[in-house]
């Protein structure tokens, strides 16, 4: 008889000491939810599509003949999988063999640059972007940018319980844009929601100024919107420390241990280390 384990549908990770244990009536509630386990050494395997013959792909991913035919069509790069860092040179080489570009990462590196610098507010003279952060102003030119990842952020509410009171209002989904630099694994990341322009406004939305910006200077640079395919993995909002908080900030999380709002921040952050990594890792090849 198989038994349920709990899982992270993410990642894989063990989540089972977040659960907490059926109790029969009248049981005392734990005290307290032990922290989750650590993480496992993993190693990121990441495929190549653009220009990939679907046989090779069937083949090498072990994927059937319709899906191989779609991911050769669609193009870009692919997370395919996490396995032990062990092994990952060696299902690189497998894959590799089948003429598939691939590359491996270590999930640790790529999760530390899935902490970005963020961004508070700045402008666009024409050549440069000078944006300020918690550390002080940062200036990017084109000649800095290794590469921009931007993607549509989903947010809503979780599942109200009460049948007396359900929450039927959506919420407005949000938008960010990563600006990868030669000389930093971590982006800046550009939140045009609670982006400070400053006096000097043109007419248009927010996101429509920062796009044009990141336009401007992307002429010779990739630009990946991929993430917007990919179907958001949920998980409470993290509220922005320190001044730079805003107010609508601190009704995202309620009194109790219960998130106010769910986002896929986070799952956008992971896309856009690893995205970083292989550009970064192609333009040595």
């Amino acid at each position: 008889m198989a038994v349920a384990r709990p899982q992270c549908l993410y990642c894989g990770a063990d989540v089972s000491s977040l659960v907490p244990a059926a109790r029969s009536h009248g049981a005392a509630a734990p005290a307290a939810l032990a922290p989750p386990d650590p993480r496992p050494d993993r190693g990121l395997v990441i495929v190549a599509r653009d220009g990939a013959d679907p046989a090779r792909l069937e083949a090498a991913l072990h994927l059937s003949p319709y899906e191989a035919a779609q991911w050769a069509r669609r193009g870009g790069f692919h997370l395919y999988r996490a396995v032990p860092s062990a092994d990952a040179e060696a299902e690189r080489e497998r894959i590799t063999a089948h003429g598939i570009v691939a590359f491996t990462f270590a999930e640790a590196d790529v999760r530390a640059a899935a902490d970005p610098v963020p961004v508070l507010g700045g402008v666009f003279d024409g050549t440069a972007l000078r944006l300020r952060t918690r550390a002080g102003t940062v200036a990017i030119v084109a000649a800095d940018i290794l590469l921009v990842v931007k993607g549509p952020i989903a947010r809503e509410h979780p599942v109200s319980e009460s049948l007396r009171f359900p929450r039927i209002a959506t919420l407005e989904p949000g938008y960010r844009f990563h600006v990868h630099r030669h000389a930093d694994p971590r982006p800046v990341e550009i939140d045009p929601g609670a982006f400070d322009f400053g006096l000097a406004r043109a007419g248009e939305g927010s996101s429509l100024e920062v796009a044009g910006w990141i336009a401007a200077l992307t002429t010779s640079s990739p630009v990946d919107d991929g993430f917007r395919r990919l179907t958001p993995a949920l998980a409470p909002v993290i509220a922005p420390p320190g001044a730079s908080a805003r107010p609508e900030d601190a009704l995202r999380t309620s009194a109790s241990a219960t998130p106010a709002i769910l986002d896929n921040l986070a799952q956008f952050r992971f896309y856009s280390a690893w995205r970083g990594a292989v550009e970064r890792a192609a333009r040595l090849r």
